[in-house]
């Protein structure tokens, strides 16, 4: 079935206000980039001033959005340049640069302090069976949609969020 064919459930604005990459107030990078203790010792187990600047970044929105963002410089260089000045001001943004091995082992960090879950192969299979129950007593693609995020944010697993949207549902 290509993307055409396919059942919009939610209007694009309401992905973008769920899914979409967050577009912070400075009072809102005031609160999500400021670093706990338990934080600050978390982030410092990374040499590199990028990493470091990546963690906190990633963190932000985790607390925003209980979500992960790949690395985009353009959509987040306020956010990173509010970082910069912050906490490192000698850095350059230029300068920026963390590998996918360091930002999914970031990801894992700041999952984990947050009690959240990658949804592995076995968790799938739950997840399938919950969509399949589900289906079977609400054909409503919005309560089929609803319920199973419901189902993941009870249930602290993130990783999947932005598939179901895109590849089950839309």
């Amino acid at each position: 079935m290509n993307a055409s064919n396919r059942l919009n459930i939610l209007e694009e604005n309401q992905i973008d206000e769920l899914y979409g990459h967050p577009q912070l107030s400075l009072e809102e990078r005031q609160q999500y980039f400021s670093l706990s203790e338990e934080e600050h010792l978390e982030k410092d187990q990374f040499k590199l001033i990028s990493g470091k600047i990546l963690f906190i970044l990633q963190l932000g929105y985790f607390k925003c959005r209980s979500l992960f963002f790949s690395l985009d410089k353009d959509l987040s260089s306020k956010d990173i340049l509010y970082i910069i000045e912050t906490f490192y001001p000698d850095f350059k943004i230029e300068d920026l640069r963390v590998s996918d091995r360091i930002r999914l082992f970031q990801q894992k960090i700041i999952a984990d302090m947050f009690g959240y879950k990658i949804l592995k192969t076995p968790g799938r299979k739950l997840f399938d069976k919950k969509a399949a129950y589900l289906a079977k007593i609400h054909s409503n693609p919005a309560y089929l949609f609803n319920e199973l995020k419901n189902y993941l944010d009870n249930e602290k697993i993130f990783f999947l969020q932005k598939m179901i949207i895109y590849t089950i549902l839309l």
